[in-house]
Formats: structure tokens, sequence, C-alpha cells
């Protein structure tokens, strides 16, 4: 007997859910896919008030094989939920952790700052302590070279004093060369030229036939000497102190300079250490957003593949109730709710009969 056009319709919408099930689980082999797709449009298609038996076993053995698909997708489904729930989890604590790495950053950042500050002041002292250091030496060559004038006048006075003088005061040399050097030596302290016209003629003079002038002339030039001697000993007991001043400054300013080029060095090697160690934290925090983003990218992917199941399930609950529709379709109750259309041209309903056919085919391309 022939299809009317509302169980065509129904059968064949009921066929097309069964078929794209199928066709979409991962759960079947691709000879059971097969089997299953080409099955179903012979078992849906009735000629008579009632399946035959084959096609009521065909059925069957689809509802089963939904069964099935259904156990295996609420398996998944439970998986996917359970790793959905851990990945959540593991996403919070790369989170945590990337909070915790760029905070570090931020700490180690700043503790950079801070030794570089510090290098920075260490080293500004040290350029005000090298250039007071430079001066001071400076200054410690003038005293230097001031006491090296000092004692180079005291040298040449008591050479004169105990030498050439004292040779001519004994009478012990009469060559010119002493003479020369002490008239020489007189006229550079600015003695009186009375005085070293007279020297000159008493020294020359052995000791016993000095006359009276003669021993007044070498006392006083012996005077002369022994004067220049106290001046240049005076200057040098001034020069004395200022001279062991400017030498303890100079050498108090040496060790500042060396301490403070230690603490240089030090400051520099605690900013070394400090940038060594923010490079680890920012390879760190680097990590930690790629775990962050991994974790989100698997914790998508899962999402996907969840909402996938859930779709897959919701779509074999349909199935199955097309199933249970298909097996149980109460062709008689269609037949008489169609009654009133009886009059209609008898090629209608094989119209729609054969339309099954096209629906299936349709279904299966």
């Amino acid at each position: 007997m022939a299809l009317e056009p509302q169980m065509v319709a129904t059968a064949a919408a009921d066929c097309e859910t069964l078929m794209r099930v199928f066709l979409n689980a991962d759960g079947l082999t691709r000879a059971a896919r097969q089997m299953m797709i080409d099955g179903l449009p012979p078992a849906t298609r009735v000629g008579t008030d009632k399946l035959h038996p084959l096609q009521g076993q065909f059925l069957a053995i689809a509802k089963e094989t939904l069964d099935e698909l259904k156990q295996d997708a609420e398996r998944r489904q439970s998986e996917h939920e359970g790793k959905s729930e851990s990945l959540t989890k593991q996403s919070e604590e790369c989170k945590a952790a990337r909070e915790a790495a760029t905070k570090k950053v931020e700490e180690a950042k700043l503790l950079v700052q801070e030794k570089t500050n510090e290098l920075n002041e260490c080293k500004k002292l040290t350029d005000e302590i090298e250039k007071e250091h430079e001066e001071m030496l400076k200054q410690k060559a003038e005293e230097d070279e001031r006491r090296a004038e000092l004692d180079t006048s005291k040298a040449a006075v008591t050479s004169i004093l105990e030498g050439p003088f004292q040779l001519l005061l004994e009478g012990k040399c009469d060559d010119d060369k002493s003479v020369t050097s002490l008239e020489a030596f007189l006229k550079e302290i600015h003695a009186e030229p009375t005085l070293i016209a007279a020297a000159v003629r008493a020294l020359v003079v052995k000791p016993d036939s000095r006359r009276e002038f003669d021993v007044l002339t070498i006392s006083c030039v012996k005077q002369a000497l022994e004067t220049q001697l106290n001046k240049v000993n005076a200057m040098i007991d001034d020069h004395q102190f200022k001279h062991r001043s400017v030498t303890a400054e100079q050498l108090g300013l040496w060790a500042l300079l060396d301490q403070e080029k230690a603490r240089v060095a030090a400051a520099r090697s605690s900013l070394v250490d400090a940038e060594v160690s923010m490079t680890i934290d920012e390879d760190s925090c680097k990590n930690a957003e790629k775990e962050v983003k991994a974790k989100s990218d698997a914790a998508s992917q899962q999402l996907c593949e969840k909402v996938i199941v859930d779709d897959m399930i919701r779509e074999i609950a349909g199935a199955h109730e097309a199933a249970a529709r298909l097996a149980a379709f109460n062709y008689e109750a269609i037949r008489s709710a169609a009654a009133p259309d009886a009059s209609a041209p008898e090629t209608a309903t094989a119209d729609a009969a054969g339309s099954v056919d096209v629906s299936m085919a349709a279904t299966m391309g």
C-alpha cells in the first residue's frame, strides 16, 4: 500500500536524523558506518500497514548501536569534564605563578635601579676624591720640591762651613779653589762686599800670621755662615709642619680613594648580580606566560571538544526518539487522519512514496 505524504515526511526526517548520527559517529568502523547508512533507507520504506520483521530487526540493531554510541559519548563527556576541571585548575596555578613571576621581575628591576644608583653615587664620590687627591699630589710635589731646596741650601751652608772655611780657618788649605768657593757662597747669601773682600785676604793668611783684623774678619765670616745655617734650619722647621700636614692629607686621601674604589668594585659586582637575577626572573616570567597560554589553549580546545560531545549526545538522544518512532510507526493512524483526502488521485500518493526514495538518496549523497 502507498505511503501518505505526512507519513513519508516524518519517516524521511527520522531516517535522516539517524543517518547523520551514524555519519558523525567516531565509535563506528568504516564498514559498520556504511552498513548502517546503506541499510536505513530500505528499513524505513513500507508498502503495508506495518514494518517487515527484517526491517524491525534492523531498526533494533540501529537502536542498540545508538545505545553503544551514547555510552561511548557519555564516557567521553565525563572524561572531558574531568580534563576541563584539571586544566582549569592548572590554568589558575599557572596564572598565579605568572603573577608571582611578574612581581619578582618588578622587584628585580627596582633592585637593579637601586644598585645602579648606588654605583653612580660611589663613582661620583670616587671621582671627587680622586680630583682632591690629584690636587693634593700636586701640593705635595711642590712641598717636596721646597723641602729639597731647603735641604740643598742647608747642605750648601754646611758644606762651606765644614769644608773650605774650616780648612782655611785651620790653615790646612791654601789653594785658590777653597777661597773661590767661599767667596762665591758669600756673594750668594748676599754678604757685605767689604766683608767678602776682607775674608778673602784674611783666610789666605796662616793662623800664626793673622792680625787682629784678620781674626775679626774671619769671626764675622763664621758668624755670617752660621747665621745663614740657622736661617735655613728655621725655614726647614717652619716648612716641616706644612710638609707633614700635606703628606698626611695626601696619604689619607690615597687611603680613602682606595677604599672608595673598592666600594665601586663591590657596587658594580652587586649590580651585575642583580642584572643576572633580573634576566633569570624575566626568563621565568616569559616561561610562565607561555605556560598560561598553553593551558588556556588546551582548556579552549578541551571546551570545544566537550561542546562537540555534548552536541553529539543531544543528537543521539534525538536519534533514539527517531528510531523509536520508526520502529513503532502508526501508519493506520496517519492514514485515518488523512482519510478526507482519499479522493485525491492515486498518482499523488505514488509521487509521495517516490519522494521517500529521493530523500533517502539525497541523504546517502
